[in-house]
């Protein structure tokens, strides 16, 4: 089975960014493209006065959009962000998605690889506080719904032909985040998660400019670790009986 094409959103500039993700592509044999990020000036339209996005976000949902274009002409399609810290089994593991999906007579148009913000320590944890209803699993991987979806980046994800089509018409106004997650599944995309985490985001090695905009990401404290362990145990015990 050949690999999915792979995207790498990054904006030109960026050169530690890209050789970080370069080495770890090239490492394991995959080829991929470079796909520019837009900022404001580049922009094919004026921002509209009205959004509730930031210019960073707009540019972010708009470079998406543009993406979904390309990858509707592919069968699988890898979308990373040039932050990407890849996991040792990422390449077997996407082949392993892709093999059940082909499986499916339904299939999911979208899966979540990865989440932002996570710190290698707790890459397991936080299916103990953000549980999967599994839909399909292997001894490799499970795949399945959360409770309810969140903006937990775009950092990695994968998107199959009907997936990326349907993307690409829900975005042509830009209305939402490019991780607004529960805006697109509200919107009749399929999206599943990935268990384990085949990606990572390098926040700790490289700003983001899009949080620098928010100013609201902190690392997490102990007292809050303690109420999302109470809070993943509900949600666990709410799923088992969905």
């Amino acid at each position: 089975m050949n690999f999915p094409k792979i995207i790498v959103l990054s904006l030109p500039q960026e050169n530690l960014r890209r050789a970080n993700i370069q080495s770890q592509l090239e490492s394991r044999g995959l080829a991929f493209s470079f796909f520019d990020a837009l900022t404001p000036e580049q922009l094919p339209e004026k921002i509209p006065e009205d959004t509730r996005l930031t210019q960073g976000e707009y540019c972010c949902a708009k470079c998406h959009n543009l993406i979904y274009s390309v990858a509707k002409n592919h069968n699988y399609t890898v979308i990373l962000e040039d932050d990407a810290i890849l996991q040792e089994n990422f390449d077997a593991t996407v082949l392993e998605i892709i093999n059940i999906i082909e499986n499916l007579n339904k299939k999911p148009d979208v899966i979540i690889l990865g989440y932002s913000k996570i710190p290698p320590e707790d890459k397991r944890k936080i299916f103990r506080f953000n549980p999967l209803k599994i839909k399909k699993s292997t001894d490799l991987v499970k795949l399945g719904h959360p409770h309810r979806e969140w903006k937990c980046g775009t950092v990695a994800y994968l998107v199959t032909k009907t997936g990326a089509s349907k993307l690409s018409s829900l975005t042509k106004n830009i209305i939402a985040t490019a991780d607004d997650w529960n805006h697109f599944r509200n919107n009749d995309i399929e999206i599943w998660h990935s268990n384990p985490l085949l990606v990572l985001e390098g926040y700790r090695n490289f700003d983001s400019a899009i949080e620098k905009e928010r100013m609201n990401f902190k690392e997490n404290n102990p007292l809050f670790n303690i109420i999302r362990y109470a809070r993943g145990f509900a949600r666990s015990i709410k799923l088992a009986f969905s």
